[in-house]
């Protein structure tokens, strides 16, 4: 807001501080709007283990045919 400045007393500003507060201390209903109904409940299927991240690289790697140029650093 470039232009739209006001000069304030100190009244002024204890009086708007005391308006900002009174609307945060307004409470709070909660949520709106109804609660979904949850679907059939999931059920977890059995994990299956993923390849780390050092097996997918290399394998990367590996089918680009940039063995040449690349390298995988392990700390």
């Amino acid at each position: 807001m470039v232009g739209k400045a006001r000069a304030m007393s100190y009244e002024d500003i204890v009086e708007a501080q005391a308006k900002r507060d009174a609307k945060e201390t307004v409470p709070v209903k909660g949520k709106r709007g109804p609660k979904r109904k949850s679907s059939a409940p999931v059920v977890a299927e059995a994990k299956r283990p993923r390849k780390s991240e050092l097996e997918i690289a290399e394998e990367e790697i590996g089918v680009l045919e940039l063995g040449n140029y690349c390298s995988i650093l392990q700390f």
